[in-house]
């Protein structure tokens, strides 16, 4: 026998799968995982469909160690009453998860039919999902233990993700998955490239939604380094992701390196059969009220998701990518003071891309970020120009009325073009016709 045994080792075929043994290994995530000590709850009517939350704890183990992290999921309490589509949004390190509750929205995304589910991947802020937690459990460390340094295991959303349509408790949760689609926004955009470009990152999901993702920033990834080790310095389109679609403001060209991701629909590296662009005119990276900018594009995002959906569910692509206008290289931005490669109309607001209303007849002057030293970035500020007249003298608007009217065009023309659902157009109309601007007095010395 130890002779037999001892040819065996020598031979080349023996040698072979040894070694492909070996790479599989370090390939794959290093063990299954499942839900433990689940809990569910009523979660609400949705579009008259009963949904139910359920939670508990997602454990196993990477290469990091051993993990028990939070979980969430919600679904309609009858799977079968559910489009086949599941959400899922790594938590936010600040925001948790502002996909669902906020930039999407719950009624929107229950009131289509889709699932969702997330999961703590990480010890930096709310990547942890919940904070209140005292039994979780992260790199074979109790998390309390950790310390004050960042611990981020990307490779939980891969299991996590997997587990979804395998685990026993989640098939019987969701039902027959048929569509995995992911969100995420800022900080957990950059999660979903790095989970991309890791092993086992490909085949995860059918469609993912990329909103405002900053590109390898340094100012925004301080608080954990990983996703700098973890991203290549320069932006190339992926195969085996699905389809992708990202939705940035101008500000994200300003305060990171997003101009690259240009790439995935111009040039030689494009794959517009798999990616879409869309560049929002004048936004900062995050609204708040004026004085500071507070152009908000939530409905963009709700467009591109459903999009995004039939992309993969009917083969229906969607709109062309839609990027802001070139200025002439070596054009020094005025608004800035040194080139940023952004064209700007007369009034000083960023050409093309997708320009809502008070861009496009320039209601205002929409300036994307403040640009201090040691300052992210993430807001700018705002300017009305309703009382401002036209080089020629004459009023801006001519009349409340003209005001609604111009901004009811823009939102038809978005709206037709397909980057607004009807609501989100009804609402911008709403909006101005609410306002003051154009009313006789308003604009009184």
């Amino acid at each position: 026998m130890k002779t037999v045994l001892g040819t065996l080792v020598c031979t080349p075929l023996l040698i072979a799968i040894m070694i492909i043994t070996l790479v599989l290994f370090t390939l794959v995530p290093a063990s299954a995982a499942t839900f433990v000590e689940t809990a569910s709850e009523p979660f609400g009517r949705f579009g008259g469909v009963e949904y139910v939350r359920y939670t508990g704890r997602f454990i196993g183990t990477t290469a990091l160690g051993a993990y028990r992290m939070a979980f969430d999921l919600v679904a309609p309490a009858d799977p079968g009453r559910g489009n086949g589509t599941v959400l899922i949004e790594p938590p936010h390190f600040a925001a948790g998860t502002w996909g669902i509750d906020q930039n999407l929205g719950q009624a929107f995304v229950f009131g289509h039919g889709f699932s969702y589910a997330t999961v703590g991947f990480g010890t930096v802020g709310l990547n942890i999902l919940d904070p209140a937690a005292t039994d979780l459990v992260l790199a074979a460390q109790p998390v309390g233990d950790i310390g004050p340094g960042p611990v981020t295991d990307f490779d939980i959303l891969i299991q996590f993700v997997q587990a979804l349509s395998s685990e026993p408790f989640a098939v019987a949760a969701l039902g027959v998955i048929e569509r995995k689609a992911g969100y995420g926004g800022s900080q957990t955009a950059e999660v979903w490239e790095v989970v991309f470009h890791r092993p086992g990152g490909q085949g995860l999901l059918d469609f993912t939604l990329l909103d405002r993702d900053v590109w390898r920033s340094p100012d925004l990834d301080l608080l954990d380094p990983a996703f700098l080790q973890n991203l290549p310095p320069e932006f190339t389109p992926l195969t085996g992701i699905g389809k992708v679609i990202f939705v940035l403001a101008e500000a994200d060209q300003l305060i990171s390196s997003a101009v690259q991701l240009r790439r995935s629909v111009v040039g030689p590296s494009a794959d517009p059969g798999n990616y879409r662009l869309y560049e929002i005119a004048g936004a900062p990276h995050l609204a708040a009220p004026p004085p500071l900018n507070s152009l908000n594009f939530d409905g963009v995002l709700r467009a591109m998701f459903l999009a995004g959906d039939q992309w993969v569910r009917a083969g229906t692509p969607p709109p062309p990518s839609a990027l802001l206008a070139q200025a002439a290289p070596g054009e020094i931005d005025v608004v800035y003071g040194f080139e940023t490669g952004i064209a700007r109309d007369a009034e000083l607001n960023a050409v093309g891309g997708i320009r809502f209303p008070d861009v496009e007849i320039d209601r205002a002057l929409f300036i994307a970020t403040f640009l201090l030293p040691g300052f992210p970035g993430l807001f700018g500020p705002w300017s009305g120009l309703q009382c401002v007249p036209l080089a020629d003298g004459s009023s801006r608007f001519a009349s409340h009325g003209d005001y609604v009217q111009r901004v009811v065009r823009q939102a038809n023309a978005l709206q037709t073009n397909g980057f607004l659902l009807p609501a989100d157009a009804v609402a911008l109309i709403q909006q101005a016709a609410q306002s003051e601007v154009g009313k006789p007095g308003t604009c009184a010395q």
